[in-house]
């Protein structure tokens, strides 16, 4: 792994990184009248995007990449710092390869509504009437789901962490995508359908399979066949078509992260999405360029992705059933709160995307980074400006904010079905306190914090949006769903939505496993050291001392075991997907030290019973204290599923 060490080579590069702002790779300037949607002429358009990136270039981010398109032309594209800091390879819109991540979501439900519009496809109609009966079997889904449920992220599935990488480094060929989302099925939905917009990637990867099975084609070539193609897309590659194309690879931009000595370090992780059509389509920011001019055509007419300008039109309008409600997504895309309608949709992964268009102004742009996001959400506000910072109170009989006060965690996250929730319960929740009668403040972790103020009863709306701009992005308006006077989601929408937190996050339950592991991984010394001492002075011993012991000893094995799992997960992580087959063995380890904890256990109540007279008081007590803690740790690890069979 690289690093810009030395203060002279680190001094060399942020005066080069600073330059390539004033030295466009590929710019493109507006030839014509006009402005942003948040009132920026075009003739002044790079000296402002210019002015935002200099303020993250070298400091969040290596190097970055903006096209704005307006009346079905690119009207601006620039590149910014370094595609590859060691080679110092420069970024170019034209040519520089980046991962869209999850913005190719949008080309899935593009394909979904393509499918709607030639009547091969009805988004109310079980999904199961378009899959093998042998595949819908081993799905053994809890609940009946639509095309429409997976639109709008509200099928029930919860985040899926294994079995969804793809190690390219040692593998040549890409399973087939219907044995990925069987081995990656996340059992059961943690939630009944149309109850909350959880973002799922394995929803998007399940209506890709759909896809396929309606068209009888693989996705990817679905894909490429009626959307790449059809816009002139020719290069943007999925990832069945660009494995180990060593052209696309040669002009990908590295993924940096930045170290604790300023610069940037290489992310070594070398993982595909095996579920690719959630977030693997790789192409260059002028190829995505295409895709918002063919979503914004003259008024009136389909564009090149539709036969009738109705379907385009319906891409952009809510796809719940129940949008004031329960807000899903307008089609598979995310509204943001900007001066105009704006829809468009984010991508993390090892590079960061902001996608959007405003279809009545035939405007639309992306920004791209090798670093993180924050000056793609820099972008977005200065491009689409903010949403009307004046909150209108729609009923003067509101309820008191603190009504709705509470701990809340992304409901996208990992609920149930993971042995991943002490990772995930070691992160604080999000939080909601109330300032005054109507106001409340929403603390996140992601975003920092912000007031909102109520509008109507349990619905809250940004108070300044240009003091938070991520929060008014992405969390313009909190709808509280109440139940018996309390908070138990609020409605987001584009897979946004939160769920109450009973606590802190598991915090309780994280303090027990800790006092648990401690006394088991420290008592055994002193039993050992106790031991030998009395041996050298002849204490006499009594099965139950020895029964009692062992049960001591078989927690610590517990521990331990649990441990190396957690451990081996993080490392495995690190590097490569991890997968069940890793993982297996200590789920199994769980179970036969937890029966020979129980036999242990009524042995030495058996013999306590025979010998209580010549027990001790402290040792009958360490006892009960093992015991205690003993079932408190078992407890616990079900909870966090580390005895459900993977």
């Amino acid at each position: 792994m690289k690093r810009v060490k030395s203060r002279f080579a680190k001094t060399v590069v942020s005066l080069a990184l600073l330059t390539c702002l004033f030295i466009p790779t590929i710019t493109a300037f507006a030839t014509e009248e006009g402005q942003t949607p948040s009132g920026i002429p075009f003739s002044e358009l790079e000296q402002q995007i210019d002015a935002v990136v200099a303020e993250h270039l070298d400091k969040t981010t290596p190097g970055a990449a903006i096209v704005v398109v307006h009346n079905g032309a690119v009207i601006f594209s620039k590149g910014y710092g370094y595609a590859d800091i060691e080679q110092h390879t420069l970024i170019d819109p034209a040519t520089t390869v980046f991962t869209y991540a999850s913005v190719g979501k949008l080309f899935v439900w593009v394909s979904a509504m393509q499918l709607v519009e030639r009547g091969l496809l009805d988004l109310d109609t079980d999904i199961t009437t378009y899959l093998p009966d042998d595949f819908s079997r081993k799905l053994n889904l809890k609940y009946t789901i639509t095309m429409r449920d997976l639109i709008n992220h509200s099928a029930g599935f919860e985040q899926v962490a294994l079995n969804i990488g793809f190690d390219k480094q040692s593998s040549q060929t890409l399973p087939d995508l219907g044995d990925v989302l069987l081995d990656a099925n996340p059992r059961q939905q943690v939630f009944k359908p149309r109850t909350i917009s959880a973002y799922s990637n394995y929803g998007v990867a399940l209506a890709a399979y759909v896809i396929e099975n309606i068209t009888g084609q693989g996705y990817n070539v679905y894909e490429r066949e009626n959307i790449f193609t059809p816009i002139g897309m020719i290069n943007a590659l999925n990832l069945p078509d660009r494995l180990n194309n060593q052209s696309i690879l040669q002009h990908t931009a590295v993924n940096y992260a930045p170290d604790a000595e300023g610069g940037f370090t290489k992310n070594p992780v070398n993982i595909e999405l095996a579920i690719w059509p959630a977030g693997s389509v790789n192409g260059t920011p002028e190829e995505l360029a295409k895709f918002a001019i063919a979503l914004t055509p003259e008024l009136g007419q389909p564009g090149l992705l539709f036969n009738n300008s109705d379907s385009l039109a319906s891409m952009f309008t809510p796809s719940s059933l129940d949008p004031t409600y329960n807000p899903g997504t307008h089609h598979g895309f995310w509204r943001y709160n900007g001066a105009s309608s704006a829809f468009g949709h984010a991508g993390h992964s090892y590079h960061f995307t902001n996608f959007a268009v405003v279809p009545e102004e035939r405007f639309g742009f992306l920004s791209i980074s090798n670093g993180n996001e924050d000056v793609n959400v820099a972008i977005t506000h200065l491009l689409l400006g903010h949403g009307s910072s004046q909150v209108n109170v729609e009923s003067v009989n509101l309820p008191s904010a603190s009504m709705v006060e509470g701990y809340f965690n992304l409901g996208q996250g990992v609920i149930k079905n993971s042995f991943l929730l002490p990772i995930v319960n070691l992160t604080p929740p999000d939080t909601v306190t109330a300032i005054d009668e109507n106001t409340i403040e929403l603390n996140t972790l992601m975003f920092g914090s912000a007031r909102y103020r109520q509008i109507a009863p349990y619905v809250f709306q940004i108070i300044s949006p240009e003091e938070n701009p991520g929060l008014a992005l992405y969390f313009n308006t909190l709808r509280f769903q109440m139940e018996n006077d309390n908070p138990t989601q609020i409605h987001i929408g584009d897979g946004k939505d939160f769920l109450h937190a009973a606590d802190r996050s598991g915090f309780g339950s994280l303090v027990s496993f800790g006092v648990s592991t401690l006394f088991f991984l420290i008592f055994p010394v002193v039993l050992l050291i106790t031991f030998l001492i009395g041996r050298k002075k002849n204490v006499e011993r009594t099965r139950f001392h020895s029964l009692s012991s062992c049960f001591l000893f078989s927690g610590s094995l517990l521990v331990l075991n649990n441990l190396i799992f957690l451990v081996r997960f993080i490392m495995i992580s690190m590097t490569t997907p991890p997968t069940t087959a890793a993982f297996t063995i200590h789920i199994w380890i769980n179970y036969i030290i937890a029966g020979l904890s129980l036999a242990l256990f009524i042995l030495s109540c058996v013999q306590l019973q025979k010998l209580k007279a010549q027990i001790r008081a402290r040792r009958k007590v360490l006892f009960l204290i093992t015991t205690f803690l003993y079932i408190t740790l078992i407890l616990i690890l079900i909870s966090w599923n580390f005895f459900v069979p993977l």
